[in-house]
């Protein structure tokens, strides 16, 4: 696994006025926990946007924090971006325990082209993410479902899933896609089907 490395500096102050000017000196606060210990950090934007579209956008990544002559292995387990300017407000790293796995939600790509697809059916994915468990050197950057198999009236469950050195924390029976008939024929076959519905049906006749 390629080591990511992150300067990062320890902080001492809090709060929305330091938080403001650290920003403006275009850095943003961070913090690191776990491992029996919690810092507040300051990290350098610019150079953590760099890391992050090196490594294709992937906000869920294990890095090595240097840190005052330490290195820290940690992960990276949120971003905050501000939701009008995508400037990064806030990052959490979980400092790593050896053997010790972690818990996070994995974006799923459908792969393929469903063959139910292909007639005329329609593919509804249902889950976009699933919360996973496994050792931070397995953490998947995508959970990739082959779909191009599916035929109309088939579904994709939880259960069907198998990801190698990777625990999936969802109910097994739950649905994560779904291939139907479009909503338009279905009600075009009924309506087709209801007047010989009603002919088959007999006259009253009077006793």
């Amino acid at each position: 696994m390629e080591e990511i490395v992150l300067n990062v500096e320890k902080r001492e102050k809090k709060g929305k006025e330091f938080a403001k000017k650290l920003r403006a000196d275009g850095m943003f606060p961070a913090i690191l926990y776990g491992a029996g210990r919690e810092m507040m950090l300051s990290v350098n934007e610019r150079k953590f946007r760099n890391l992050l579209h090196l490594h294709r956008g992937r906000e869920h990544m294990v890095l090595t924090l240097l840190l005052e002559g330490e290195n820290v292995e940690v992960f990276l387990k949120d971003v905050q971006h501000h939701p009008v300017t995508e400037r990064i407000l806030h990052a959490d790293f979980e400092e790593l325990v050896k053997g010790r796995k972690v818990t996070l939600d994995i974006d799923i790509e459908f792969e393929g082209i469903p063959e139910g697809v292909k007639e005329g059916g329609l593919f509804e994915p249902l889950r976009r993410t699933l919360r996973i468990s496994c050792l931070p050197r397995d953490i998947p950057e995508l959970l990739r479902v082959d779909i191009s198999e599916m035929k109309k009236g088939d579904t994709i469950k939880v259960g069907d899933l198998s990801f190698e050195n990777v625990e999936i924390l969802e109910p097994p029976d739950e649905v994560i896609a779904l291939l139907s008939e479009p909503k338009g024929k279905a009600v075009k076959e009924k309506e087709e089907i209801a007047p010989e519905e009603e002919e088959a049906i007999p006259e009253e006749t009077e006793e």
